[in-house]
């Protein structure tokens, strides 16, 4: 495992990396409550960003681009509650809170951002500057672009041997 300098590990008891996984230099993992799961063969680039109240699992072979944020816990527009940040009691907020997965050799863009409930389907990729909303699943081996993000196309199925 590669730490790079500056990362930022909140509550590193709620976190598990596998091996050969690369959390790069000034990435955040946000586990204060919740957890995150980084998988073999993992890369998650600068300046990226994982809160995982509501639980993230990057498995074998993902990656997560730099400045790419992934949100498993986030204020929304529902039941007529606040939306107004930590300053107003969480009875009030209106929350969403729900796992974030990324399977094996899916890929997170470059500041893509992915909301709480979303899978991302093995080998599927989020293009850059994309958001995936909230309970999206990516269904294996396509390709998602835009704001909100849509099917742009597919990807061939990686058949190298795993190492």
């Amino acid at each position: 495992v590669l730490i790079g300098p500056a990362a930022d590990i909140v509550q590193p008891g709620s976190i598990t990396v596998s091996d050969y996984a690369f959390i790069d230099h000034h990435v955040t993992l946000n586990a204060l409550a919740g957890s995150i799961n980084v998988g073999r063969r993992v890369h998650i680039a600068p300046y990226a960003l994982i809160s995982g109240l509501g639980g993230v699992y990057l498995s074998d072979y993902s990656a997560v681009g730099a400045f790419a944020r992934i949100y498993s816990h986030s204020e929304a527009p529902i039941d007529g509650k606040s939306m107004s940040g930590p300053m107003i009691p969480e009875k009030y907020k209106g929350m969403v809170t729900a796992p974030v997965r990324v399977e094996k050799d899916g890929l997170v863009g470059t500041v893509a951002v992915i909301l709480p409930g979303v899978t991302i389907g093995e080998g599927a990729i989020v293009a850059a500057n994309s958001l995936v909303l909230a309970k999206t699943e990516l269904r294996p081996w396509t390709i998602w672009a835009g704001v909100p993000a849509r099917l742009v196309g597919l990807r061939k199925k990686v058949t190298v041997p795993d190492s």
